[in-house]
């Protein structure tokens, strides 16, 4: 995870994580909290929105939901990024 704390900090990583697992438990994806921030000292799970309320709340952040995959998604995107980032600097 270290590629991924290159701008995320330990605690956010880690609540995504809870987040991908409420999200395979409920077995769909999950919303983002309005703002689109979790709040610390609360538990993550209780934080997401379901599909349905996220639809019917016009506040900003909600758009954005994750799934089992998406830290595993979000990994290889970093590193990918950051493999063609070195092979463009390798002379």
């Amino acid at each position: 995870d270290a590629e991924l704390m290159l701008c995320h900090s330990r605690e956010h990583l880690v609540s995504l994580e809870a987040a991908a697992r409420a999200a395979k438990a409920a077995g769909g994806r999950m919303f983002f909290p309005p703002g689109g921030c979790f709040v610390s000292g609360l538990p993550v799970a209780d934080q997401l929105l379901t599909e349905e309320v996220a639809e019917y709340t016009s506040v900003r952040g909600t758009e954005t939901y994750i799934t089992a995959g998406s830290m595993e998604e979000a990994r290889l995107a970093v590193g990918g990024l950051l493999a063609l980032v070195d092979a463009a600097l390798d002379p």
